[in-house]
């Protein structure tokens, strides 16, 4: 399937404890339908969060596959997840976790053709 790449505008709200994690994104899409988010990251144990889309959960325990160690040479990108974007506008992405999280490069957001969620 062919995917289409789209703009979309972002802000970012985040809180870092010591053993506690939260981000959100305010995402500002132009066209509903289905997206899949792709996040690059390095880890070496597992260190699960939870991901969001307007307090709806998404993914529960994401971002979770080791890549081999924490630096930039054991970068990766994961597809975490695919979902439905119902209208155009505003929309919370969240991040979330009550431990340890991955050390997060990118976040990547496609907009997929087709009706299908896979």
């Amino acid at each position: 399937m062919e995917e289409k790449n789209e703009k979309i505008s972002f802000s970012i709200f985040y809180t870092f404890l010591l053993i506690a994690f939260h981000v959100e994104y305010k995402l500002t899409f132009s066209n509903f339908g289905f997206y899949k988010l792709w996040v690059q990251y390095a880890i070496e144990d597992p260190r699960p969060l939870d991901v969001y889309l307007d307090e709806r959960l998404v993914v529960k325990n994401g971002l979770a596959k080791e890549t081999g160690g924490f630096g930039a040479d054991t970068l990766k990108w994961f597809k975490e997840a695919v979902f439905e974007i119902p209208q155009p506008g505003d929309h919370i992405l969240k991040l979330e976790s009550d431990d340890r999280i991955p050390h997060i490069n990118a976040l990547m957001i496609k907009r997929k053709a087709g009706p299908r969620k896979d």
